[in-house]
């Protein structure tokens, strides 16, 4: 079972059958409102991962966004934004 969008790509070896995700990564720059718009369900489910609380996850993610804010007022110039704010999670 896939995501929507994703594509799996099989080479014969169970090992080796990856899944890859779409890249919403290589889209044009935006603003840290418009990135957690369009990333923040998956932000927070990671950080879900890492807290094991919906509450502790919520407040860490708006702890992330804040500082890539504060970091990035005007546009993230970032080649991988979503990659940062977990970096930035952890």
């Amino acid at each position: 079972m896939t995501k929507a969008g994703a594509t799996l790509r099989r080479s014969g070896c169970v090992a080796q059958d990856v899944i890859s995700l779409p890249e919403h990564d290589q889209q044009a720059p935006e603003d840290v409102g418009g990135f957690a718009q369009r990333c923040g369900l998956e932000l927070l489910r990671f950080a879900y991962l890492l807290c094991g609380d919906r509450h502790r996850a919520e407040d860490l993610m708006q702890d992330v966004l804040l500082a890539m804010y504060r970091r990035f007022p005007d546009l993230l110039t970032l080649d991988n934004p979503v990659g940062y704010a977990r970096f930035a999670g952890v």
